[in-house]
């Protein structure tokens, strides 16, 4: 399958990504400075890009959308390398990646489209499972992760959910790099008072791994792109969570992490609830969109 060999590419490169941000904290990069470096050097390359293509940087009639997804961006990314820094990898990705849950939630109540029946219990199987993945202990709360830090990876996957109905509404004008453009650069202006607030300025080798996370990030981004361009959306965004399995392994190469067999239940119930609703999803008419610049 062809989606199946772009995502996996892209998972990859998402999945060294997060390495790279675990890294660069561990290192005594301030998260603030971590998001917005990987937030600028993405808007960089894609301006270049678009610049040398001869591509219009002109939006008009969807800024005030396109400002919402730069929003929603990033607070998503900032959830991410929050919750990547604090957590084990596999669970602060499938945290995020847990998004199409919300998109499907979310869509009722924006978009008042009706899901089928058929959905709600591969939801409730899917929360079941973050259930299991995160409370593994019954004398603690949320096992041994502190809630602040599960609330803000949650945070991120509704973050992610609500730009990916933005971006559906804007597709109709703007072109796929043009709202990456607007979303890297909305985020590197937000993110810049949080720049302020922490700067210090990068070591060599700090240096070195923000080559490599922005590296990572626009490859993975671009080698999804091509995944939702070869399968229906709602399938590759089921596949996306192979970016789970890949921190899972990397977090316990890399990092010495390891996660309980509750928590593994919990995982693969959730992974199953996601791809049932993916797949259900997918059967449902919809019109085409450009889904694959949600993902931060």
């Amino acid at each position: 399958m062809e989606a199946f060999r772009w995502i996996s590419a892209s998972s990859l490169f998402f999945t060294g990504m997060a390495i790279c941000v675990k890294q660069l904290v561990a290192l005594g990069m301030p998260e603030g400075e971590v998001v917005f470096f990987r937030l600028f050097l993405n808007f960089l390359v894609v301006a270049a890009w678009m610049a040398w293509r001869g591509h219009s940087f002109r939006f008009e009639g969807s800024r005030g959308l396109l400002f919402f997804r730069g929003v929603c961006g990033f607070v998503a990314v900032s959830a991410l390398f929050l919750s990547v820094s604090r957590l084990p990898l596999p669970v602060a990705s499938l945290l995020y990646w847990s998004s199409p849950l919300f998109v499907v939630l979310f869509s009722q109540v924006i978009f008042k489209e009706a899901s089928p029946r058929a959905l709600l219990p591969f939801l409730g199987l899917a929360f079941v499972g973050l259930t299991l993945l995160l409370n593994v202990r019954k004398e603690q709360l949320l096992g041994s992760y502190p809630l602040s830090s599960v609330l803000i990876g949650l945070g991120g996957s509704m973050a992610g959910a609500l730009a990916y109905l933005a971006v559906r509404r804007a597709t109709a004008r703007v072109s796929p790099h043009g709202i990456v453009l607007a979303f890297t650069g909305v985020g590197s202006v937000l993110s810049l008072p949080w720049l302020f607030s922490v700067y210090e300025t990068p070591r060599p080798e700090q240096w070195a791994w923000l080559l490599g996370l922005g590296g990572s990030a626009v490859l993975g981004q671009y080698l999804m792109t091509r995944g939702y361009g070869v399968a229906p959306a709602s399938v590759v965004s089921s596949l996306n969570l192979l970016n789970a399995a890949f921190s899972a392994l990397s977090g316990w190469v890399f990092f010495g992490e390891s996660l309980a067999w509750a928590q593994w239940l919990g995982m693969g119930l959730m992974v199953a609830g996601i791809v049932a609703v993916a797949l259900q999803a997918s059967s449902r008419p919809a019109r085409r969109t450009w889904e694959a610049h949600v993902v931060s």
